[in-house]
């Protein structure tokens, strides 16, 4: 989920700004040299796009289009490192405010090119929404070595320019520019502007340009991720046992290449052996541990097991069996053990990772690791550093991390939080109304997650782009989804105004309900796209919030927690 936030952008340096003046109407308009750096390169840039009067492939469009604008923007070719492609899992620039060197460390832009009039939401691998460039930018500023929290990632077809940036282990999109109006109007001549085109360009440069006001240089190298790291792997496709590595940090550790040899399997559990396995491989301690506690290397089994790829995915109760029969290899009915598996036809993988404990299985939901749930992130993060740990650690500690009650006590507490802060100061019928709301969010949440609506809906991305203001999103969107699509028969239905927005929403099903209804009580509620997308931790959006956990309409089985 794409989300936007506020920005602080530094205010433009008096000494920078240029003399040339443009004619706006009545009045001038000022615009700085760097602004106006990038509308000479943009303009000439179409100028031979429009000379070549064909479509223009990726490489033709860095070099007629995205390249110059680098330039302007004072990334010159000596300061930008080309990544060479491996299976779309690298971006295809690295941009450095000084000249690149080796262990430069932190980039100032990540960069990902597409072809002129490219669809950034557009799947490439059909079926896995992971795979667009949308989510491909997302995954390299969360992922990439190069990638720190003052990173401005950028995807860009060279007329459209999305910028994102880290926040927390969130990625926001900040903002997305699209000059192709002015390109046209202006490739020819240079025509005048008016303050409103000057302000966009100027904003551009800023966050493009971010690095450079920053008091120190952006070299700090940054201390490698555990939890990164362990999922480079597994995208990357490294076999099992290094996967074990990157969840076990000690070479002395012998490791084992098949249960079956240590446990006598049942039937069932024979047969998913047979059909369903493909590798493992897991490490077993001595068995020295103290009543009731247990450490690294007493009677606690830790295992990776590659499943072979399945339409239906990972399954909880298939991941559960699995978990016992690893924790049954040392006798003490323990384990933790991480499940995989990868489509052979595109390398995408499925992840969980389970702690059995006494015959109880806690284990992530199903997730992507090129794109992991925030919550799995976590989870990981903590059992690794148990793992890690000297001394004895008890099954609480593993079971802990993965425990449903304190995820669902968190997800409560800034739910609440979110609406007391719509409801504070306001009468009983308002406040009735912001549940109401919250009610309806909720359950589309769900429908969206079951692939029922069209998931673009939530998009902050798709909302800048088809909406003149984002704060119009709540009355044009989100209430016309309600009671215009969810609520109405669709032989009864009104076309939206705007045309693009009506082609997702007519995805909506009816539903034979009265959650969606206009009732007299319903209060038109006026909320701005902060309070949906905001990522700020003091003050997070509803989407924001929602997006980081799983949802599923599968109830929980006795002693087997999905996270």
């Amino acid at each position: 989920m794409v989300r936007s936030t506020e920005i602080l952008i530094p205010e433009t340096d008096e000494e920078n700004v240029g003399s040339i003046l443009m004619d706006s109407g009545d009045s001038a308009v000022e615009i700085s040299d760097d602004s106006m750096r990038v509308i000479d390169a943009l303009r000439e840039g179409y100028r031979l796009v429009e000379k070549r009067g064909s479509e223009i492939n990726e490489a033709e469009t860095r070099m007629l289009l995205i390249n110059p604008v680098l330039d302007a923007l004072g990334f010159p070719p000596a300061h930008r490192r080309p990544e060479d492609g491996d299976r779309g899992n690298r971006p295809d620039e690295l941009c450095y405010d000084r000249e690149v060197q080796p262990d430069l460390g932190t980039a100032a832009i990540i960069l990902e090119a597409k072809a002129l009039g490219s669809d950034f939401d557009v799947q490439s691998q059909p079926g896995r929404r992971t795979s667009s460039p949308d989510r491909q930018i997302q995954r390299y500023l969360r992922q990439h070595v190069a990638s720190g929290q003052s990173t401005i990632g950028i995807l860009t077809d060279g007329l459209r320019w999305r910028m994102y940036r880290r926040s927390g282990l969130d990625v926001v999109l900040i903002k997305e520019y699209d000059f192709a109006t002015v390109a046209r109007q202006f490739w020819r001549s240079l025509g005048s502007f008016d303050e409103e085109d000057i302000a966009e360009f100027d904003s551009f440069v800023e966050i493009a340009t971010l690095c450079y006001a920053q008091p120190e240089p952006l070299v700090v190298v940054a201390e490698p991720d555990p939890v990164v790291e362990l999922l480079k792997v597994i995208v990357r496709g490294d076999s099992p046992d290094e996967i074990l590595g990157h969840l076990i940090p000690d070479d002395e550790i012998e490791l084992r290449y098949d249960i079956a040899d240590q446990v006598a399997l049942t039937a069932l559990q024979q047969d998913m052996y047979e059909k369903d396995w493909e590798e493992n491989v897991y490490v077993i301690g001595p068995r020295t541990a103290q009543e009731g506690q247990l450490s690294l290397s007493d009677q606690l089994t830790v295992g990776v097991l590659k499943f072979k790829h399945s339409e239906w995915g990972l399954g909880r109760g298939d991941t559960a069996m699995s978990a016992r029969i690893f924790a049954c290899a040392a006798g003490s009915g323990i384990s933790v053990l991480l499940v995989y598996s990868t489509a052979p036809e595109d390398g995408a993988s499925e992840v969980r990772l389970a702690v059995c404990a006494d015959g109880k299985v806690n284990m992530t939901a199903a997730f992507d690791p090129d794109l992991p749930a925030p919550s799995a992130r976590t989870a990981i993060g903590q059992i690794i550093e148990v793992l890690s740990s000297e001394g004895v650690v008890s099954a609480e500690d593993l079971m802990g991390p993965l425990e449903v009650a304190p995820l669902r006590q968190r997800f409560y507490e800034e739910v609440s939080q979110w609406t007391w802060n719509l409801q504070e100061g306001q009468d009983l019928a308002y406040r009735q109304a912001v549940l109401k709301l919250l009610i309806r969010v909720i359950f589309t949440w769900i429908l969206k997650e079951e692939a029922i609506i069209p998931p673009e809906i939530f998009e902050y991305a798709y909302s800048a782009n088809h909406l003149a203001d984002t704060d119009d999103y709540h009355s044009e969107m989100l209430s016309f989804l309600f009671h215009e699509r969810l609520n109405v028969v669709n032989k009864h239905r009104s076309r939206h105004s705007i045309s693009e927005l009506n082609e997702v929403l007519d995805q909506a099903p009816f539903l034979n309900g009265s959650l969606f209804a206009r009732n007299g009580d319903d209060i038109e509620l006026d909320i701005p796209a902060d309070l949906y997308w905001n990522s700020d931790e003091s003050n997070p959006g509803l989407f924001t919030i929602v997006s980081r956990y799983h949802w599923t309409t599968d109830e929980h089985r006795p002693g087997e927690s999905e996270q």
